[in-house]
């Protein structure tokens, strides 16, 4: 009987330490994500960020333009930075940012497509994603800046 109180006592304490272990892995609340943007609040559309190219620096996700399945949609004019990974490219100009739209339109379910916001550290708004409901995940360097990984499809 010793001994089986001696192994639940030794588990119960192995779990402990693994949740403490976990808990100081994480970052604390400071995580980010990209999510729908909120309801009945003011909207951005993929039109008003093609209209405004020159205010992002902008990415698409794919082998080319004409395979690409999202944007990514960085603001020039803040103190946040986005960077995007190695399977991001940039768009050069509003022309092909129009043309990759297009291509994305005609290829995805036009229902999932969505601007989504691109959320750091406490709900700031780094950026936008123009996607089709795939996971782009995001990764946290600091309080003013974030690594954002190309979507799986």
């Amino acid at each position: 009987m010793t001994g089986t109180k001696k192994n639940i006592g030794m588990s119960v304490a192995g779990m402990v330490l693994v949740f403490l272990i976990a808990g100081c892995v994480s970052e604390g609340g400071k995580r980010g994500k990209v999510i729908a943007q909120p309801r009945g609040g003011e909207q951005v559309s993929i039109q008003q960020l093609t209209d405004d190219f020159a205010k992002y620096k902008v990415y698409y996700s794919g082998t080319k333009p004409a395979d690409a399945v999202s944007v990514l949609f960085c603001p020039k004019d803040n103190d946040k930075t986005l960077t995007p990974d190695r399977w991001w490219n940039k768009v050069g100009d509003q022309a092909s940012l129009s043309n990759i739209v297009s291509w994305i339109q005609t290829r995805e379910n036009l229902v999932n497509l969505s601007v989504q916001s691109v959320m750091g550290p406490n709900s700031q708004v780094f950026g936008y994603v123009y996607t089709a409901n795939y996971n782009t995940r995001v990764q946290v360097v600091n309080d003013k800046e974030m690594i954002v990984y190309a979507p799986v499809h």
